[in-house]
């Protein structure tokens, strides 16, 4: 997402390694959808507020659906949903309300479908007979903490990928998913 941002944004040619990524294309993706001012770009980011703001105004421009949307789930007061209809009650009365209008339905999108992923992982794992093998241990974000014997971790790695994408592309249909998937001895190790 936050390369194609980008590309799209400024005509950068950016890889995962590349700084402007996690700098300013993050923080310009993530400060725009969840609500973020120049104000809030520089207090959260370290970014000075007339980059902030330029790069949240470019943004916008950019992707002027996103403006419209973003000013019309600011002005809801009683709830929002997730794309699967589950319900975040707002409080008007709180500072963070506006925000959370935003924020609630990715964010809760997100955690339907990584629980959606988990179940179908889970039944297929049932259905291969892998049960003493391989189990999910937490959901962490949008993360999925499978532990598995040593023999199993290719057929976990391809099956969790495949479910993962598959729920994602329901999700948003006709938007293409990818999922990184990571192994180790440990957490830390997978993600080292």
């Amino acid at each position: 997402v936050y390369i194609e941002a980008a590309r799209m944004m400024f005509g950068w040619k950016l890889d995962k390694k590349d700084p402007r990524r996690a700098l300013r294309m993050k923080p310009t993706v993530l400060g725009a959808s969840y609500g973020l001012t120049e104000f809030g770009m520089e207090k959260k980011y370290e970014i000075p507020k007339d980059e902030g703001k330029k790069l949240l105004e470019t943004f916008f421009r950019t992707f002027s659906g996103m403006r419209e949307w973003k000013t019309k789930q600011q002005k809801i007061k009683t709830y929002v949903e997730t794309i699967y209809g589950r319900k975040f009650w707002l409080n008007p009365y709180s500072k963070g309300s506006e925000n959370n209008a935003l924020n609630s339905p990715v964010q809760g999108s997100g955690g339907d479908g990584i629980k959606i992923a988990g179940n179908r992982f889970r039944k297929l794992v049932e259905s291969a007979g892998l049960v003493e093998d391989v189990m999910i241990i937490n959901f962490i974000h949008d993360e999925i903490l499978v532990e598995c014997k040593i023999g199993t971790t290719n057929w976990v790695v391809d099956n969790l990928k495949h479910i993962m994408i598959e729920v994602a592309e329901e999700m948003h249909d006709g938007i293409p998913a990818d999922v990184e998937i990571n192994t180790g001895h440990s957490w830390h190790e997978a993600h080292g």
